[in-house]
This record gives C-alpha cells, structure tokens and sequence, in this order.
C-alpha cells in the first residue's frame, strides 16, 4: 500500500483520472470503461457510510482516510455488505468523497497488508455518472463481453497518431486495424489466450508504455518503427495499452529484444 501512495502523490504517470484532482496528472487518459474493470484488485456499488482518519506509523506514510462503504453490489474482489477503502486525504490528489453519497468503487489491494486503496487515475466515479460503466459490468456478469485487444497510439504523449496499422497474431492467423482520428484501434480476438500484437509507426521512434508487457521488443530505421508485445487476454477481458512514441534525434538502426 505504501508504494501505491508514493506514487499518487509523487505525480509520477498514473493510469486513470476520472474523478477531480486538482494538481495531479495521469499518464494515460480517456481510457475506456473495460481497462478500468479488469485492472481493478476490487470493483463494486456502494453507498458511504462513514468516514475516519488513518493513524500513520511512519513519517514517510501520506495522509489518508478509510472509506466505510455498505456494498450494494460486489462485481469483483469483494464479499461481504462491508467494505473499507483506503484513499488519500490532505493532498492535491485527493477525491470528493461525501457520507451518504453512491460510488462505483475501482480499488486496488495491497498484496501485504490486504487493504484495498482508491485513488485518481483508477476509474471510481459518482455512481449517477456510472451508466457506462455498469452497462459494461452488465455484459461481463452475464458472459456477454467479447475477448478485444484495445489500445491508444500518441506522439509525445498527448497527440494522436491516426492511421497507424496494428496487427493482432493468433498462431497462424493475423488480425488488423488502422488507430482512428483519435489513435486509438481496437481488435476483437477468437477468445482467451495468448496473442502477439505489432504496432508499425512510420518514423524512427522511441517507445513508451506504462503496460509491464511480459515481452517487448522495438526494431527502428530512419522511417519506420516496429514495436511488438505479447498479451494474456481472460474470458470476457479486453486488454489495453496506451503507447507514447517519441521521434529519435538520432536516427540510427536500433533493435532492442527487451524494453521492460
């Protein structure tokens, strides 16, 4: 749990932000409903009972409170009609919390200590603002969602770089889309498994992911970039990436087998 507060309140690249947080920045924006879903440790409908300070035990601990939610609905990672989260209090990153009010929690679970955590970046929300997502809840409770591979293709960060082709590789088979206006593709895939996908970018680039992909590799020349990674994908998940290119000041032959 403390690496997950160091790094909210670092401000170092984090993966959502859909609730305010004034003074804070994430590495990856507009991403979708289902990334949010499957990266969350817990997801679930609550209502807030009660809020209550958190006594640090260091002075290197950042402020935080506990969130005492009643469970209305348990989606992923949860069991039970009580629920306390943990969430940041007294820094530029905190979230709007109110006692009574409904949330759509996205939590993470620190491995040690067992207690989940909400913070920015992550997706938790008002759940009047939900509909999005408790329609895609919907589809995976009921088995209904499709197995994709998704993702968002940006130069330096922020700029979208459309028409970029993707492939998807299943064993012998190759699937393929083009990144929209947006830079961003989506692919649906034949089901779980595991999958290669390729991303080919027509300059020398560098390449940045916040996605710890088991395997990557990067191949450049002066005008064009391949950036290769595999991906697990589950029952009913879609898997996202968000890739940051950045133009080579040198354009040298690069290859480089791993990057992560």
């Amino acid at each position: 749990m403390k690496r997950l507060i160091l790094i909210f309140v670092s401000f170092v690249w984090l993966p959502f932000m859909t609730a305010e947080a004034e003074g804070c920045s994430c590495l990856e924006y507009d991403v979708p409903v289902c990334a949010a879903y499957w990266r969350a440790d817990a997801v679930f409908a609550g209502q807030l009972l009660n809020i209550t300070p958190v006594e640090k035990t260091s002075d290197s601990s950042m402020p935080t409170v506990m969130l005492h939610f009643i469970v209305e609905q348990p989606f992923r990672g949860v069991a039970g009609n009580r629920v306390d989260v943990e969430t940041l209090h007294g820094t530029s990153c905190d979230m709007n919390f109110s006692k009574g009010e409904r949330y759509l929690i996205y939590a993470a679970r620190d491995q040690g200590s067992n207690q989940l955590f909400a913070g920015p970046c992550m997706g938790t929300t008002n759940l009047e603002h939900a509909t999005d997502d408790l329609n895609y809840i919907r589809t995976v409770t009921q088995q209904e969602a499709k197995e994709s591979i998704l993702g968002r293709l940006l130069h330096e960060k922020y700029q979208p770089i459309p028409g970029i082709r993707v492939t998807v590789q299943d064993g012998d088979k190759s699937l393929e889309a083009r990144t929209n206006e947006k830079g961003d593709y989506s692919i649906t895939v034949p089901g779980p498994g595991n999958y290669i996908v390729r991303a080919f970018i027509p300059f020398a680039a560098v390449i940045m992911s916040p996605a710890q992909e088991n395997k990557s590799r990067t191949e450049t020349t002066d005008s064009l970039t391949s950036f290769e990674f595999e991906v697990k994908v589950e029952k009913n998940q879609c898997h996202y990436t968000q890739i940051a290119t950045f133009k080579q000041t040198c354009t040298r032959r690069q290859k480089s087998p791993e990057m992560y």
